[in-house]
């Protein structure tokens, strides 16, 4: 076997052992899935629930960031909730970009999670951007927009 292709596997091999231990890590925090229920009863306020939210999805995967968009009285959306801070301004570029583009009201009328190509150049070359409408009983309410990291399993 030529050196190309044992450092090649090599790396194949590393990847998929970070997987399972991503999977592994997954499946934990979705068994401990009341504790999340807890956290979010014991919130203050909105932007608690953002925090929380955001601290157990990157448990289950990393993220290049983490939005939520909210409705406002005008019903209008606004950026609530960002992390990491610094990407405030692009992530809201971004969010105004698919809505001219007429994404936003395809993703709103979606009932799961939509993978969207990105439109701006500092989120392409990556992953897809994850949309998700939040819904209640009483319809959307806002919208949930992040994108994972790229991870050596991803390759």
């Amino acid at each position: 076997m030529k050196e190309n292709d044992l450092t090649t596997l090599n790396k194949k091999v590393g990847a998929l052992e970070k997987l399972n231990t991503r999977m592994v890590d997954a499946m934990d925090s979705m068994a401990s899935i009341t504790n999340f229920q807890k956290d979010v009863q014991a919130a203050a306020d909105e932007n608690q629930i953002y925090e929380i939210s955001s601290e157990w999805l990157k448990r289950i995967t990393p993220f290049k960031f983490i939005s939520f968009f909210t409705l406002n009285q005008e019903m209008n959306f606004e950026l609530s909730y960002i992390e990491p801070k610094k990407l405030r301004e692009k992530v809201e570029r971004e969010f105004q970009a698919q809505l001219q583009a007429g994404i936003l009201a395809w993703v709103l009328n979606s009932e799961k999670t939509v993978p969207v190509t990105p439109e701006l150049d500092e989120f392409k070359g990556g992953n897809q951007l994850l949309m998700r409408p939040l819904e209640t009983q009483e319809g959307v309410i806002g919208l949930f927009i992040a994108q994972k990291e790229s991870v050596a399993e991803d390759l």
